[in-house]
């Protein structure tokens, strides 16, 4: 008897039976306490628009109906969308309770015709008195929707695999082919001409490019740079004839040129090897510390891109000392992790493409100065060149004209993406965009809106 006793008294625990009247049971013997009310604020998105403002409305909820008034503050806090520039800041009280469980919070947002990538900025909830918060952070979500005129593209024209930085001249655009060691000559549409100014290979960090020394009254050559093959090479336009090779330090990442030198840079090393035209003789000067990744002349000076850090340096152009150097640090936060910087092009202002960032960098030649400009609505930079009225911008799956003073994009096109190496390169020669293409193998010409195409490329 004493252990069935003893039995129905462990069911009955074990069941939670209770006398009547009684508080249900609770671990330490307590009676339970009901579970506080909790405030939530909800994501929101909404379209910029061209002009005025437009409200941006965030939910605030709360977990369960409460019993008495409840209040909790909020202020809104900058992302990639900034006050007052993008949207009004925003902050105050919130005050709910039994007959109103939601609550709005509305932020006025800026209008504009600028083409940008989507912009957020967050609401926070705070101090909260009578609840607790749940979800205390939103985020708010500028949608662009602006458009820009189209580029006008002509057809792309296969030239290789590995098709690198192409050099525009009278007779045809001459396309470095990385793959099979060639430039090859394009006019018409079509591949005429192939000359041997290289070493073959698939490796697909190498990649070749051209230049013509065109800053002079009359195009005397063309220059090829063979990244594998630590070769320039020059080239008589008008046949295709090899005039003279130079064996070189490896690497040689590109070209630069004038009426009377051309200078490469030499691929994350501080090399510049400067070939003088008049005698046709071939030097080298070292920039201490440098990881080069771009080189270009501007008004008597030689400009030198590196890595590791990001700097631009200005360079005395005949023995290489530095004369300035300047920090690029955009304000953008890095978005992929390829390299920090990637090429140079001057003319109106010294122009630099950073893919990790998603930008380029305006450099006043002068001043020193440095503006930065997003491209990432139309993906990561890689190539720059200045054109006559404008700055050309190849990103992996598109190309941007920019103004040149402002850099607010002008006209734009989608482009055939480089999706394996991201590698495209951009020239501007005889009212044209020229791009190679080196995962597509290809040669495009562009042009600006209402601008018709040059004879076939």
């Amino acid at each position: 008897m004493r252990l069935q006793h003893l039995a129905s008294v462990a069911a009955l625990v074990v069941l939670g039976v209770v006398s009547a009247g009684s508080a249900p049971a609770t671990g330490n013997g307590a009676a339970s306490k009901p579970k506080p009310v909790r405030v939530f604020v909800h994501d929101a998105s909404v379209l910029e628009g061209a002009s005025g403002t437009a409200s941006l409305s965030f939910r605030v909820t709360l977990s369960r109906t409460p019993t008495k008034r409840l209040s909790v503050r909020y202020a809104t806090a900058d992302g990639t969308a900034t006050a007052p520039e993008d949207y009004a800041a925003a902050k105050g009280t919130l005050t709910l309770g039994p007959s109103r469980r939601t609550a709005r919070i509305v932020v006025a947002v800026k209008g504009d015709t600028v083409v940008e990538e989507d912009e957020t900025f967050v609401v926070k909830l705070a101090r909260a008195v009578g609840a607790k918060l749940g979800r205390a952070t939103a985020t708010g979500t500028i949608r662009n929707d602006d458009e820009l005129p189209k580029l006008v593209a002509g057809a792309p024209v296969a030239v290789g695999n590995g098709a690198g930085l192409p050099a525009p001249f009278a007779s045809g655009t001459w396309v470095p082919v990385t793959a099979d060691g060639t430039l090859a000559r394009v006019s018409g549409g079509a591949v005429v001409s192939r000359t041997t100014v290289g070493v073959p290979t698939t490796d697909l960090g190498m990649l070749d490019t051209a230049v013509t020394d065109d800053q002079s009254v009359v195009t005397r050559l063309i220059w090829a740079a063979s990244d594998a093959g630590a070769r320039i090479t020059a080239v008589n336009p008008r046949d295709g004839s090899v005039v003279k090779q130079f064996d070189v330090t490896a690497r040689p990442g590109g070209l630069d040129a004038t009426e009377r030198a051309v200078w490469a840079f030499h691929f994350l090393q501080g090399t510049i090897t400067r070939i003088d035209i008049p005698t046709m003789t071939a030097r080298t000067f070292e920039v201490p510390g440098a990881k080069a990744t771009g080189i270009a002349w501007n008004e008597g000076f030689l400009w030198l891109l590196t890595t590791q850090p990001s700097r631009a340096l200005q360079l005395d152009p005949d023995t290489g000392a530095v004369k300035r150097t300047i920090d690029l640090n955009p304000p953008f936060p890095r978005r992929r992790s390829l390299i920090d910087t990637w090429w140079l092009s001057a003319g109106a202002g010294v122009w630099a493409t950073l893919p990790n960032n998603g930008a380029v960098a305006r450099i006043d030649p002068v001043s020193g100065a440095v503006q930065y400009f997003p491209t990432t609505p139309y993906g990561d930079p890689f190539s720059v060149a200045v054109g006559s009225s404008g700055v050309w911008v190849a990103t992996d799956r598109a190309v941007l004209e920019l103004d040149g003073t402002t850099g607010a994009p002008k006209a734009a096109a989608s482009m055939p993406t480089a999706d394996r190496t991201g590698f495209v390169s951009i020239a501007y020669q005889y009212g044209a965009a020229w791009l190679g293409n080196y995962d597509r193998g290809t040669l495009t010409a562009l042009t600006e809106p209402g601008t018709p195409l040059p004879p076939p490329a």
